[in-house]
């Protein structure tokens, strides 16, 4: 999933990086209604079943939906958002696109895994 989301997000021209600033800086415009209407529930819902069936079996912490859906896509988004800029700037490295897909995945399952010695955090 992850390196799904990062191909899109980097693909040229990086038109859903677009899509999403606009819907960041005027989520009341109708311009972007169409986004919050009927892609974005679309897109929640099929994230939505995967998390919850992944949650009914015990293997994600029972959270709620959004901020599920928030931690595992959010710091993979933003780094793909800034990326074109972080990439001009010398004085850090950018690790390969695998690897940053490792890390920001690793970094979910981590902190969504139920812990194993008692009931799950909330």
């Amino acid at each position: 999933m992850y390196s799904l989301m990062a191909a899109a997000l980097s693909r040229e021209p990086r038109l859903l990086p677009a899509v999403y600033a606009e819907v960041l800086a005027r989520p009341h415009d109708d311009s972007v209604r169409p986004i919050t209407e009927q892609f974005l529930p679309r897109m929640f819902a099929g994230v939505g079943r995967w998390l919850t069936v992944e949650i009914a079996a015990g293997r994600i912490r029972d959270l709620p939906l959004l901020l599920l859906m928030q931690q595992m896509t959010s710091p993979l988004m933003i780094h793909f958002l800034m990326r074109p800029t972080t990439d001009r700037m010398p004085h850090y490295s950018v690790p390969p696109v695998e690897d940053v897909c490792d890390t920001f995945a690793d970094a979910f399952l981590r902190a969504v895994t139920p812990p194993r010695d008692g009931p799950p955090r909330a």
